[in-house]
């Protein structure tokens, strides 16, 4: 562990901006229940706005969330995203090279994991206005106004995430569940064959 330390200390040192590498290094201590460390050397790589930095954020955030701490893990993922998305809360990026779309993902995931799904939809639509062709953040709205039982709105949105994505096999699955749940047996089928066809 501690020459492991070292090594990843040298890395940084030669590259104080390498993104992953404050990921693998903070992932190394999390492991092994340094949690604390783990938060330092990623709040070390937001000082240094190193690459990848959504990929930071996001560590941070799982960080938290494998913590208990739902509002700190939500408040790292907001903080991510305005910082990606421009910076004013859910705008489009100056920065073209950055994507802030599995921060948005994860944040719609955990509202609606937590059944708060207003909040989800309300993500999840800001995200897609950002993002309007991402099959992730489309299929994530689905789910979500399908969990409302807002039928025709989540067949809408999971229509648009495979015709964005014809080879995402969770959006055609998820399509299929639904309407298997809805007795569309046959529209179902048609859903699973067309998923394992692409």
């Amino acid at each position: 562990m501690q020459r492991a330390r070292e090594l990843f200390e040298e890395g940084l040192k030669a590259d104080p901006t390498h993104g992953p590498l404050y990921n693998a290094y903070a992932n190394m201590e999390a492991r092994h229940h340094r949690v604390g460390a783990a938060r330092e050397v990623l709040r070390r790589g937001v000082a240094n706005s190193c690459s990848d930095m959504a990929h930071v954020w996001h560590g941070l955030a799982v960080l938290e969330l494998r913590q208990g701490n739902i509002d700190e893990a939500r408040s790292m993922f907001r903080k991510g995203i305005d910082r990606f998305a421009g910076g004013g809360s859910f705008t489009r990026s100056s920065r073209k090279s950055e994507d802030a779309t599995f921060l948005v993902h994860s944040l719609g995931t955990l509202e609606m994991q937590l059944q708060n799904y207003a909040e989800a939809c309300d993500v999840f639509a800001k995200g897609i206005r950002l993002y309007p062709n991402n099959s992730h953040l489309l299929l994530g709205a689905g789910l979500t106004e399908m969990r409302m039982n807002e039928i025709e709105r989540a067949r809408e949105l999971f229509r648009r995430a495979v015709k964005a994505d014809v080879r995402h096999a969770h959006a055609w699955q998820a399509w299929g569940v639904m309407e298997a749940k809805q007795q569309n047996v046959k529209a179902a089928r048609a859903l699973f064959e067309n998923g394992l066809r692409e």
